[in-house]
């Protein structure tokens, strides 16, 4: 009986533990139920995010089968998700015959490809131009799946072609107001008596008599493209077209049309339209700004210049070209190609010639020339009657370092002259910016810091405290610049790089009449 009674004791506590299990089994089961659920949530929220992106994304497993294939890839494939998911990629992705992708070599790198441009054609035989990018997908160290991703930018294409398409048709609708070759310049418009400048002229006069591809480098605002044409205006093509393409300003994506053309039906809204190389002819081509040229750019650039041919976009016929190449940098090349923006290939290619452009800070003595060739150029176009700068102004132009070159003094003269009064004469400090005058007064404080002869302050052993030698040193300094200038408070408050009221306030603190 005893047994008996130990046989239902145990059975009662197994019992007790099966339904402690099957209590844990249910909650379990309830937290599998809610997590499937939230996580059936989250991808369907993918897939519809996906599927409204505005990028293609498809992505495939480590056997190349399709495992997410988002709506916008329906553009380029006729195929529905539910029809290729499982199917091999080669379904729907077929390389381009100009484009090859090594697959196996990315996910052994590790390190996928972006930003990479695509023109070709759909399954559907349609033309696009896409910005692709291939991604291995790694976990813990294993290779698991393959994604791609695709932005298509035909249309903007289309619409950024239209745009330069007609302003080239509004330049020539334009044209007689330059000359009939498209230049404004010669260079004898370049203004200038400096032996640097008159070197920079003769030697661009020299190569202009050459057929030779040349690099001009030059600080911004130094007159690259004022050289450019001056050289096109003395060669013995001058009759022919001169074209300016600015790299820095054409995206990316539509620098290659531009430069070679393109066919109708190449890509999605393209016409048949000629490329600069062909637009110019026997003439010259500028490419301002080459430093900022895509490196597949300049490889592509570079067959053309060593092989004299180019080939529009989506065609399958050569077109020779025979035109002189004028390149220009605002960056020292040899450091250009250091940091890997300039290949050293294309730059020994497009510079035979080089033209070095001296910075207006390096010929100061020309300033006063150029300022009264745009104070007459000035006055025309704003009916003033400017005639010159006043002096202390002129001192300021001397020590200033103009970083922004000739541009930068001719920004500056235009503004002058622009809020000076219909009957002013003489353009004064007031007219021009703080910074000019703050830069020249910088310097004439640490002349007299540094000069021990004309310190203002005696620095003997029995010195009050540094604030009141501060103070003194502060009171001489607004003391002789006033003097200077004559009681003239707007230009002593300019000279000393401080606002009027703050001057008024100095003189009040300090006593001063």
């Amino acid at each position: 009986m005893q047994e008996l009674q130990m046989r239902i004791k145990e059975l009662e506590n197994t019992l007790i533990e099966l339904i402690k299990e099957k209590k844990e089994l249910h909650f379990n089961n309830q937290q599998l139920i809610i997590e499937n659920r939230e996580l059936k949530f989250k991808v369907n929220l993918m897939e519809d995010i996906l599927d409204n992106m505005h990028e293609a994304v498809h992505a495939v497993d480590t056997e190349g089968k399709l495992i997410i294939y988002s709506k916008p890839n329906e553009k380029y494939n006729p195929c529905k998700k539910e029809d290729v998911i499982g199917q091999h990629e080669s379904t729907i992705w077929k390389q381009p015959s100009n484009f090859v992708i090594d697959k196996e070599q990315i996910i052994r790198d590790g390190k996928p490809m972006k930003n990479i441009n695509i023109i070709g054609n759909s399954v559907l035989g349609k033309g696009f131009h896409i910005i692709a990018g291939f991604y291995p997908y790694f976990e813990n160290g294993e290779f698991k799946a393959f994604y791609y991703t695709g932005r298509d930018t035909t249309k903007v294409d289309s619409l950024i072609m239209e745009t330069y398409e007609l302003k080239r048709k509004i330049s020539q609708a334009n044209n007689e107001k330059n000359m009939e070759n498209g230049c404004k310049f010669t260079l004898d418009d370049i203004i200038g008596n400096s032996t640097s400048i008159q070197a920079c002229k003769d030697k661009a006069r020299k190569i202009a008599n050459y057929n030779a591809n040349i690099l001009i480098y030059g600080e911004t605002g130094t007159g690259k493209e004022l050289f450019a044409q001056g050289i096109h205006n003395e060669s013995l093509y001058a009759h022919e077209p001169f074209i300016a393409l600015n790299c820095s300003a054409v995206p990316e994506t539509l620098i290659e049309s531009l430069l070679f053309g393109t066919v109708k039906g190449a890509f999605t809204g393209a016409e048949n339209i000629p490329g600069l190389f062909e637009q110019v002819g026997k003439g010259t081509l500028f490419l301002d700004e080459v430093n900022s040229m895509p490196l597949y750019m300049q490889a592509k650039l570079l067959r053309v210049l060593q092989e004299k041919k180019i080939r529009r976009i989506g065609d399958n016929r050569n077109i020779d070209v025979d035109c002189c190449i004028i390149s220009a940098t605002n960056v020292d090349p040899k450091e250009a190609i250091k940091k890997n923006i300039l290949r050293e290939d294309f730059y020994y290619r497009i510079a035979t010639v080089q033209l070095i452009i001296t910075s207006l800070r390096d010929r100061k003595e020309d300033i006063p020339i150029l300022i009264n060739f745009f104070i007459e150029k000035f006055n025309e176009k704003f009916g003033k009657k400017v005639e010159c700068i006043d002096n202390n102004v002129m001192n300021f132009f001397l020590e200033y370092q103009w970083p922004g070159n000739v541009r930068e003094l001719i920004n500056t003269l235009e503004c002058a002259i622009m809020l000076s009064e219909n009957n002013e004469t003489i353009l004064t400090a007031e007219y021009f910016p703080n910074y000019i005058h703050y830069t020249r007064n910088k310097s004439y404080k640490k002349r007299k810091i540094r000069d021990e002869e004309e310190s203002f302050v005696d620095f003997s052993s029995n010195s009050e405290s540094l604030r009141t030698l501060l103070e003194d040193y502060e009171k001489e300094i607004i003391l002789h610049v006033i003097n200077s200038s004559n009681n003239n408070i707007s230009v002593s408050a300019r000279y000393l790089g401080i606002d009027r009221k703050s001057l008024y306030r100095k003189i009040q603190k300090y006593n001063l009449k």
